[in-house]
């Protein structure tokens, strides 16, 4: 009877301590890179990094139509905007911080203006295996292939649809900043 008194005093002992409170693991931040966040380091620059960069821009971007064309840095620090400033965003940062070569195209599908950021192929920055239809551009005197970094990870465009597919190919530091072009 003593022993069992015993056992019970020190398991509410123990329980009044707060050695039975759950565990909580600590926070582990998903995305713990950034271009504009100074508690943050910069991404890895390697083709890891750049994937992960094209990764968290798809996850963490939010829809929002408005007029011109944002500086890079300024999209990266609201992850928000409409397809011409994602696009300029992901051609700046693929090219200038990760080294790969990257254009803009500007096209029309189904009468609506879409502008999609493209890479070299050879940077292994893009899967686009199991893609459907996937639009691949060849460059006419390199022979080399560029593909579109969209929204998705598979465009949901391809060339066959309907309307001008090629509205023009730019550099990203063409269309920064433009307060007058707009995909729409």
């Amino acid at each position: 009877m003593r022993r069992c008194l015993l056992i019970l005093g020190a398991l509410a002992l123990l329980a009044l301590a707060g050695c039975f409170e759950p565990y909580t693991p600590p926070y582990v931040d998903p995305y713990p890179y950034s271009f504009t966040d100074s508690s943050k380091p910069y991404y890895p620059q390697s083709r890891y990094g750049a994937m992960l960069f094209v990764d968290d821009a798809r996850e963490l971007w939010i829809y929002e139509n408005n007029t011109g064309i944002r500086y890079p840095q300024e999209s990266a620090r609201l992850m928000r905007g409409d397809c011409d400033d994602f696009a300029v965003m992901l051609a700046c940062y693929l090219q200038e911080y990760f080294g790969y070569d990257t254009f803009v195209l500007r096209l029309t599908v189904d009468g609506t203006g879409h502008e999609c950021a493209f890479i070299v192929a050879s940077s292994s920055v893009v899967n686009l295996d199991g893609c459907y239809a996937a639009p691949i551009i060849t460059h006419r005197t390199t022979g080399a292939e560029y593909y579109p970094v969209d929204w998705d990870r598979c465009p949901w465009w391809t060339w066959s649809d309907p309307g001008s597919p090629v509205g023009g190919m730019y550099e990203w530091s063409d269309l920064a900043g433009n307060s007058q072009l707009s995909a729409e």
